[in-house]
């Protein structure tokens, strides 16, 4: 077994102990390996302690079921579910399962886990299975089977889903929640099942774009998005045709741009139909809100100067490099994903705590509006 842990820190104050349990438990998560520990002649001279702290310390981890000790054999690390990559040494109540189709990069994903290490728990990020398809029924069936795996008690003791299934996978989430295991949909709001959620105020964004939209002088203004049965999208298109209502002025369903029903894996053909129903609309309009950068890359990146009517203004969250059509933007939308994940998994701890776990909760966090023009 190549073991590679570093020596204890005498100064830190920390007992010699802990730090070397804190040594194999950070192996433990992040090897897979079967064979034994070295024995405590070599881990003593590893850490740079005496064979009595190692003693003490893997004698502690035996106690809490992080290694077992097998006679003739040696001390083994214990592997309970090959599906929990490598957590089995963490308590389940402590291990929240998130499945999201990001990189372990991605804000959200560092939010949740900033938050969950405050109080000793650990995020188990299921994204590898999702990023990896290439089209939308494999990521659906991916999705579907992550949710098996935890309804079946296969993953952490809670779960935080940015739900991409649809109507396809409603039927498992409804098991669920009927088995009162903790959940908490995050930025995607399942249609017709009420659950516990965290997200954005995207209505009242969406209204209030509009409304200085329209203050500014502008009436023939388009929303874009992608992804038409995405809960933030529909909140989003209520917002924009609530504020018109409100102004008096009429809905012109050209203007509403949402491509096909969900936001990934998207076929070619259907990129080049909602970007070719852009410029149909594109010398009309006077105004256009972006409700994603992917949206707004579709949409302009192509496009050259000339592309584009005079005094045509943007709203959204300014992604594109082109300073010719950064300048065009007169409002920019930004959406504090750290936070969403943080409150997520402040949600799924409350919950865990809870004597009352069938009450639900639902959070929505402002979404940031710079006036630039």
């Amino acid at each position: 077994m190549n073991i590679n842990m570093k020596k204890i820190d005498k100064d830190s104050g920390v007992p010699f102990h802990i730090q070397i349990k804190d040594e194999i438990i950070k192996f433990a998560r992040q090897n897979d390996s079967t064979q034994a520990l070295p024995k405590h002649e070599k881990l003593a001279h590893m850490f740079g302690t005496s064979r009595f702290t190692v003693a003490k310390a893997i004698s502690e981890l035996k106690r809490e079921k992080i290694l077992n000790a097998v006679k003739g054999h040696g001390t083994f690390l214990i592997r309970k579910k090959p599906e929990a990559n490598n957590f089995a040494v963490i308590e389940k109540s402590k291990l929240i399962t998130l499945i999201l189709p990001s990189a372990e990069t991605s804000p959200l994903f560092q939010g949740c886990q900033a938050e969950a290490e405050k109080d000793g728990y650990h995020i188990l990020l299921k994204n590898d299975e999702l990023i990896e398809n290439k089209t939308r029924e494999g990521f659906i069936r991916r999705e579907r089977e992550c949710l098996i795996k935890y309804l079946n008690g296969e993953l952490g003791g809670s779960l935080i889903l940015y739900y991409e299934g649809g109507r396809d996978n409603l039927d498992i989430l409804k098991k669920i929640i009927e088995a009162d295991m903790p959940l908490v949909c995050i930025d995607r709001l399942p249609d017709s099942l009420s659950v516990n959620y965290v997200g954005y105020d995207n209505f009242s964004a969406c209204r209030e774009v509009t409304r200085r939209l329209i203050s500014s002088g502008k009436s023939n203004i388009a929303i874009v998005g992608a992804g038409a049965a995405i809960s933030s999208t529909k909140e989003q298109v209520s917002g924009y045709i609530k504020a018109l209502e409100e102004n008096g002025l009429k809905l012109n369903p050209e203007n509403i741009l949402t491509g096909v029903d969900f936001i990934y894996y998207w076929k070619e053909s259907e990129i080049r139909h909602l970007k070719q129903r852009f410029l149909d609309i594109k010398d009309k309009i006077d105004a256009v809100y972006f409700m994603s950068s992917f949206a707004e890359r579709i949409m302009l990146e192509d496009l050259g100067t000339s592309d584009l009517k005079a005094g045509i203004v943007f709203a959204g969250e300014n992604s594109i490099t082109q300073p010719w059509i950064r300048e065009k933007f007169v409002i920019q939308s930004g959406k504090p994903s750290v936070q969403l994940g943080a409150e997520a998994v402040k949600l799924v701890k409350s919950k865990l705590l809870s004597e009352n776990r069938t009450k639900i909760e639902q959070i929505r966090l402002p979404v940031l509006l710079t006036q630039i023009k």
